[in-house]
């Protein structure tokens, strides 16, 4: 959920530290995660939406470590989620899919959501509009609706 909420990346999402994590404690304050070590080198936060929000809420919080998903032998170390993630989409009956693939789905509900350009580049991390040309993919109905729009155009 997190990944698919923030765009992340998978280690910048296995690796994130306490520090890396800001819950919101007042009335109106928003709740981030800040992505330090980056594919493109920028420093970035993403707002927490509820669903990554509830995520946080519920995870332990284990004083032995900085770590949000502390690794098994190493708590020092982030977690490796393959396993886990590959038997889950085994037991879904999900093929062809891949920790990445979280990414490009959450890059098309913005943009099918009416996200500006320069805003989904900013939230993904993006300097280029090719990576957000690359990534964005709308489905069928949400270009149907498009075209329902230009039709109305004609009535």
């Amino acid at each position: 959920m997190i990944a698919l909420t923030t765009g992340g990346r998978k280690m910048e999402v296995w690796d994130l530290k306490r520090a890396d994590v800001h819950i919101a404690k007042e009335e109106g304050e928003r709740s981030f995660v800040t992505f330090r070590e980056t594919k493109t080198g920028p420093v970035r936060s993403v707002t927490l939406i509820k669903p990554a929000f509830e995520v946080f809420e519920k995870l332990p919080l284990r004083l032995d470590t900085l770590q949000i998903f502390p690794g098994v032998k190493n708590p020092h170390q982030p977690y490796d989620f393959r396993y886990p993630f590959d038997k889950a989409l085994k037991m879904a009956g999900i093929e062809d899919f891949s920790w990445h693939d979280l990414r490009h789905i959450c890059a098309s509900y913005l943009k099918m959501k009416g996200v500006d350009d320069r805003t989904i580049m900013e939230i993904m991390g993006w300097k280029s509009y090719s990576m957000l040309k690359r990534y964005t993919h709308l489905t069928v109905e949400h270009i149907s609706d498009a075209q329902d729009r230009l039709e109305e155009m004609f009535a």
